[in-house]
């Protein structure tokens, strides 16, 4: 009865894992950085959809070895969608299920990247993939 999946499904709130903070964009929307690989336990609406999900690529594409960069989803453990990032970009996507269900909702991104290794900047978090939940 303690564990946090217990309690946040009692809460109504998000249960998560391998995030960084919340940060805020230029456009003062928030997001949190994945590191190379993260989780979320979801809530559906009693229509059986998620709450709208926005990826954006964040890393320097031209210092990655293949120039790209892949983000496999998977929910409840099984892949729901593949993304390579070859630019830049944002991917929209949301979950329906029916009947209204909860479940995790999990992200391997690779590669990961550190910006001080890089020689970038000061940054010294591993980190994947932007994630937008309420935007």
């Amino acid at each position: 009865p303690l564990h946090p999946q217990n309690w946040a499904a009692e809460k109504k709130v998000d249960y998560d894992y391998g995030f960084w903070y919340k940060e805020k964009d230029l456009k003062e929307h928030t997001f949190c950085w994945t590191k190379q690989k993260s989780g979320i336990y979801l809530y559906f609406d009693e229509s059986g959809k998620s709450r709208k999900i926005k990826l954006f690529c964040g890393a320097p594409l031209h210092m990655l070895p293949e120039k790209e960069q892949k983000v496999d989803i998977f929910w409840k453990g099984k892949i729901f969608k593949s993304v390579v990032f070859k630019e830049n970009k944002e991917f929209l996507f949301s979950i329906e299920e029916k009947p209204y269900d909860m479940g995790f909702l999990e992200f391997r991104v690779n590669p990961a990247f550190n910006l001080k290794k890089m020689g970038l900047s000061e940054e010294s978090r591993d980190l994947g993939i932007q994630v937008y939940f309420n935007f």
